[in-house]
């Protein structure tokens, strides 16, 4: 036998034994297919996903131990590698385990050489990924139910401020039904307290995204389509990624507008009871006067009647006199 042929003779039992420690001892499931598309060989570390027996895998097919829901899927993809139809496919699955509960897996099939009478699987757990996904799917219920169960007026957006949710009191507040995806879509049009029209670039929410805080302590007036207004408080808050990147916001809007018509009545009527004061104090004023001239005049006139009288008893010894002459 020539020495060339020796060599690669050595190359292929190297290349194999190669192959059989990492398939004997890979960090993920390992599995070869017939031309049936079943379980030739499967690794150790396959079985111990499903706490079954490389002898109960063996001869069995993935759609046989896959989900009802997902057997279909995979039975086709798997006929069309070996078809030729396509070579090679990644498919997200459930698969049974031997107690009886499914095991979220990350199926990678590729054909093996020319034919396709091979198949290679490599089989990842995802099932702790897919359970935090499912963990995180119930607190994001939890939180719209939450939302939308409160009575104030309360809608997410994306960084954009594209409405991502709202409650129903939003939608009575903003006086239309948001379409999720329309962008600062809660009022038709804001107000300065004042009642000159803010711009979109100055609304609340706007700034929080824009410049990353809370804005709080603003009032301001929402027009609705019909044209009606309501009197609010907005509490917009940017919402942050791991990373701390704005990936969003929340907004709570508080209705004050009954606050504010109390607020007018109060004023009007403090403005009316000033008025009434004020008209109070000058008919006192005036009633003060004309009871100090009333005075004066009694006192002149007490006055002037003395001094006549001293004057007529003054004149009576002249008057006397010139009698006598």
């Amino acid at each position: 036998m020539s020495t060339p042929t020796l060599s690669k003779k050595s190359s292929l039992r190297q290349a194999g034994s190669l192959f059989r420690v990492v398939f004997d001892h890979a960090a993920v499931g390992l599995a070869v297919l017939d031309g049936d598309g079943r379980f030739l060989e499967v690794n150790p570390r396959f079985h111990q996903m499903l706490e079954r027996s490389a002898d109960k895998l063996l001869g069995s097919t993935f759609d046989a131990i896959a989900h009802p829901d997902d057997s279909f899927n995979i039975k086709r993809l798997v006929r069309d590698v070996l078809r030729g139809r396509r070579q090679e496919f990644s498919r997200e699955a459930r698969l049974l385990r031997d107690d009886g509960r499914f095991l979220w897996v990350k199926v990678q099939v590729t054909a093996l050489g020319p034919g396709n009478v091979r198949l290679m699987a490599v089989i990842e757990d995802i099932d702790a990924r897919k359970q935090a996904e499912q963990e995180l799917v119930e607190q994001e219920r939890m939180f719209r139910e939450m939302l939308d169960a409160l009575p104030a007026a309360i809608y997410t957006t994306d960084a954009e401020g594209r409405v991502t949710h709202y409650n129903r009191a939003a939608a009575n507040f903003a006086g239309l039904e948001p379409a999720v995806g329309d962008q600062w879509c809660m009022a038709w049009r804001l107000l300065y307290p004042d009642g000159q029209p803010m711009p979109q670039s100055q609304w609340p929410m706007a700034i929080a995204l824009r410049e990353g805080r809370e804005v709080f302590g603003e009032e301001a007036i929402a027009v609705r389509p019909d044209g009606s207004r309501v009197w609010f408080t907005p509490y917009p808050v940017p919402l942050r990624d791991e990373h701390g990147d704005v990936v969003g916001g929340i907004n709570m809007l508080v209705d004050i507008t009954e606050r504010k018509r109390i607020e007018e009545d109060l004023r009007r009527h403090r403005d009316n009871l000033q008025d009434l004061v004020d008209e109070r104090t000058r008919e006192v004023l005036e009633a003060n006067a004309r009871a100090r001239h009333t005075e004066r005049m009694a006192v002149i006139g007490t006055l002037s009647a003395g001094l006549g009288h001293d004057m007529a008893n003054l004149l009576v010894p002249v008057q006397i006199r010139l009698e006598a002459l």
